[in-house]
């Protein structure tokens, strides 16, 4: 689950600001090959639902993808 928070802030006759919070799915996958003893490739991804759209705000969701080199000592 991700719990996101958007905090909106607005400046016109003095300053006003509102949070909004919601609740979404997040689900990923990856997988790691390590083709010598120290050395590993890691590949990743990531995505979150949409998250809710206020009278302020749209509704937004986060994909990810990344590609990782990692040495170990």
């Amino acid at each position: 689950m991700f719990f996101p928070d958007r905090e909106v802030r607005r400046q016109s006759f003095g300053t006003d600001s509102d949070t909004f919070g919601s609740t979404v799915w997040l689900g990923g996958a990856g997988a790691a090959w390590s083709f010598a003893s120290r050395w590993t490739v890691r590949a990743e991804y990531q995505r979150t639902g949409k998250t809710d759209a206020t009278f302020m705000t749209a509704g937004a969701d986060v994909e990810r993808v990344s590609l990782s080199l990692l040495f170990r000592l």
